[in-house]
């Protein structure tokens, strides 16, 4: 009985046994399975977008992780082992633009693709000309020097050039209109612009009959500017006697270096009607014929400032009015009688505009031009 009871008992055991374990290797093979059925692969190449060839060196990870590898000698990566699903591809390389790239990764699939990175530029040292009339790096220039590059230019948005010097050492700069501003260096503010130097392209840039800089009227538009250089200082042992306080020197894009066309348009509120928008258009366009290169460029501004009226400053100038011929303050309406007084004294309730006032009344009392034109013919009226 027991040789009989003792292999049935072990043929037990082990047919028990053998199915335990058959379990186990079957549970083991499952989860290992599962778990490599969600890996793949990303492989593929990192190439310059402008000429195809091959970028070796070039780090490629997965956004977010520390899975990644670095491009051979032909440009080639490879990251296995990436879990299935959507990841984001990011690509560095020295000397051009980060590159991200988003992907799916499926199960047990080798997902190809090819990266083509676009150069950027490197901002190299700064060179000026105007400390010493010849180009030198800055920290060489034997001056205090401040530089507005082209870069800071179209990143910000101004209304005229002097908004670009607002925050530049040494300079003071005062507004009085969208595009009415004086700038001065050094402390030596004034009414007048005469003590620091303006020029355009090494060449003076003031009014010559004035001797005087009207910076609103300088022919250059914002697209055509590559820098603005300003050195403070006395610098009349290089410009002459008007660089008492420093010079202030704008550069304007060679059109043999830098060619092609473009518009810049823009517009704001200064005030609460659509009839005082600020409008403004510059443009520039450049080509080159051989040794010959030629550029136009031009601006347009139209708005409206704030208008400000103090009743004081008219009745001050009482009984002479002082204007400009064809401007508001220039027609007035009478108001009322004369009451017999031939000199009658303006008031603020006189201001008023008159459709068709196309006659300056400045200077003239109110009885002379009267009697030499006649009361229906005035435009007081």
């Amino acid at each position: 009985i027991l040789k009989n009871k003792q292999p049935r008992f072990l043929r037990g055991c082990l047919l028990y046994i053998t199915i335990e374990m058959k379990k186990v290797a079957i549970i083991v093979f499952l989860v290992v399975s599962t778990i490599f059925a969600q890996d793949g692969t990303i492989t593929g190449r990192v190439l310059d977008a402008t000429n195809g060839s091959p970028l070796m060196g070039a780090n490629v990870v997965l956004e977010g992780s520390s899975q990644g590898a670095a491009t051979d000698t032909e440009g080639r990566y490879t990251i296995s082992q990436v879990v299935a699903g959507e990841h984001t591809l990011m690509v560095t390389y020295i000397g051009y633009q980060v590159l991200k790239k988003d992907i799916t990764v499926i199960e047990n699939k080798t997902y190809s693709q090819d990266l083509e990175l676009e150069p950027e530029a490197i901002q190299m040292e700064t060179y000026v000309v105007t400390a010493s009339r010849r180009r030198e790096r800055v920290e060489d220039a034997p001056a205090a020097i401040s530089v507005i590059s082209k870069a800071q230019i179209r990143r910000e948005s101004n209304t005229n050039l002097g908004d670009y010097l607002k925050g530049t050492k040494g300079i003071d700069f005062t507004q009085s209109g969208i595009d009415s501003y004086n700038m001065t260096a050094r402390g030596f503010n004034s009414s007048f612009s005469s003590r620091l130097l303006t020029l355009t392209d090494g060449r003076m840039a003031n009014v010559p009959s004035l001797r005087l800089t009207a910076y609103n009227v300088i022919p250059v538009s914002f697209e055509d500017v590559e820098q603005i250089e300003v050195v403070l200082g006395p610098a009349s042992a290089l410009y002459g006697p008007n660089a008492h306080s420093g010079v202030l020197n704008i550069v304007t894009s060679s059109p043999i270096r830098t060619q092609g066309t473009s518009i810049n348009i823009q517009g704001g509120l200064l005030s609460q009607t659509d009839t005082d928008l600020l409008k403004k258009f510059t443009f520039r366009t450049a080509h080159k014929f051989g040794d010959f290169g030629f550029k136009v460029s031009g601006v347009a501004l139209a708005g409206q400032d704030w208008i400000h009226f103090n009743p004081d400053e008219y009745e001050g100038h009482d009984p002479l009015f002082i204007g400009r011929p064809k401007y508001k303050h220039d027609r007035l309406d009478r108001g009322g009688s004369l009451a017999g007084n031939e000199n009658h004294r303006f008031t603020t309730a006189m201001i008023k505009e008159v459709d068709g006032a196309n006659e300056s009344w400045v200077g003239y009392y109110w009885g002379d031009k009267i009697e030499s034109i006649g009361e229906d013919a005035s435009p007081l009226i």
